[in-house]
């Protein structure tokens, strides 16, 4: 079976690294103890939009080495591949920020699955085809379809809605804080522990 794994906020969780840097930065009033999500609500709301595009900048790339994966994950992979599954890391990321510091983001993002041994026999492997940047929504959802994935795991309703999603391809919703309980266009989930119980239960 082939599993696909989104990277960005369900591998890797940001939300102390988010509140951190922009405390740093002296862009948010309140302690380093918040989500990713209320960074970026008060970022925006006394920034303004480029701040949270700079902000993003510094976190996906110079720092990104502060994030730390989601509880769960890795014991998951290593279980999926275990059982003899093929997992892909598929990613809609630009190489380079809008705004902020220019740092190549997918290379920072490699390494960060590097140093965290991502690439060792029981994790993904060392095959460099593991891993897929994709320019744009559309791009990731064709690289889905084109890897064969029977399985999407994505913390995005947009990727499932995009046009071209394959249908064959379970949708599997990663949702830690409870924001899209009520979506009905995937399997709703919020944490990783429950991800192997789902993959056998789901419809083929």
């Amino acid at each position: 079976m082939v599993i696909g794994l989104d990277l960005d906020n369900t591998i890797i969780c940001y939300d102390e690294v988010f509140a951190v840097t922009a405390q740093e930065l002296g862009w948010i009033t309140k302690d380093g103890r918040q989500s990713k999500a209320r960074v970026k609500a008060e970022v925006m709301a006394r920034l303004g939009n480029d701040c949270w595009t700079e902000l993003q900048a510094h976190v996906y790339g110079p720092f990104l080495h502060r994030a730390v994966p989601f509880p769960g994950v890795e014991d998951v992979v290593r279980s999926l591949r275990a059982a003899g599954h093929t997992l892909v890391v598929i990613s809609h990321k630009t190489r380079f920020p809008a705004l902020g510091p220019q740092c190549d983001l997918r290379k920072a993002a490699l390494e960060w699955l590097d140093a965290r041994g991502w690439f060792a026999p029981g994790m993904l492997g060392g095959d460099d085809g593991a891993v897929e940047f994709h320019d744009s929504r559309s791009a990731k959802v064709a690289a889905i379809a084109r890897r064969g994935c029977q399985h999407f795991v994505d913390d995005l309703p947009e990727v499932f809605e995009e046009p071209g999603f394959p249908q064959a391809t379970r949708r599997i919703l990663f949702d830690p804080a409870g924001m899209h309980a009520d979506y009905t266009g995937a399997v709703v989930c919020r944490a990783w522990g429950d991800i192997p119980a789902l993959l056998s239960s789901i419809p083929r």
